[in-house]
């Protein structure tokens, strides 16, 4: 099994989302309503099912949330692998991973503490603190990894052609990208962009990426993704 790289969405928020709570004696930043993903998206040619989603967004609870997605040696990696979380990790989690609607919807927890210790972490607690002062609106994305298998069928859904068709989706974790778009539209309901005082703000889609090197085994391409929040 090969690894693929694909941008899904973005998640963007405001000084309304954010509020700091104290856990075990030590400040957290939460991030509310975060969108990871929803039903019947085409994403990079894939659609992801509603009822594929329903059997799998329970598995992004609890999820550790590295900055960026991590890699050893030149290669993709489980975030859960001991030198991706010393070098990715910087605090941050998913809890209370819910459905509503057609969206799946999390809340993001940061440990000040742990992300200080981080050259990344100290910019995401940075961001996330001038998003609260109204200093920068500018939107910060997610990308989710997962495994999953891909069944090779063309289709349209929401306006979009697919070729192809997720199953058995298993997340690994929930990428935070300080630097780089996502690939999926706010206007598909990925995320929440919005400025600083909460009024929507324009956005331009960005380009999706095309995920490579998958792994033919006959009907069933099994692949793993990193998958982006917005376009």
């Amino acid at each position: 099994m090969k690894l693929s790289s694909i941008h899904v969405k973005s998640l963007a928020i405001n000084a309304s989302n954010i509020s700091t709570t104290t856990i075990n004696g030590q400040e957290h930043y939460v991030i509310r309503g975060a969108v990871p993903i929803v039903d019947d998206i085409v994403m990079n040619g894939g659609l992801y099912p509603a009822e594929e989603i329903n059997n799998s967004y329970q598995t992004m609870e609890r999820k550790l949330m590295p900055i960026g997605h991590p890699m050893v040696n030149g290669k993709y990696v489980s975030a859960n692998d001991p030198q991706a979380v010393n070098d990715y990790y910087a605090g941050a989690w998913s809890q209370n991973v819910s459905k509503a609607n057609d969206k799946v919807v999390m809340d993001v927890y940061v440990n000040k503490a742990v992300a200080d210790t981080k050259p990344d972490g100290k910019r995401l607690i940075q961001r996330l603190d001038d998003m609260i002062s109204g200093n920068n609106a500018d939107p910060i994305h997610v990308s989710t990894g997962l495994l999953l298998n891909k069944e090779q069928k063309a289709g349209e859904s929401k306006q979009k052609k697919y070729s192809w068709v997720a199953h058995n989706m298993q997340f690994d974790h929930i990428a935070i990208l300080l630097d780089e778009p996502g690939a999926g539209t706010p206007e598909e309901g990925v995320g929440m962009f919005v400025n600083a005082d909460g009024q929507q703000a324009d956005v331009e889609s960005t380009s999706l990426i095309d995920a490579a090197n998958s792994m033919k085994d006959g009907w069933w391409n099994k692949v793993k993704f990193f998958i982006s929040n917005a376009s």
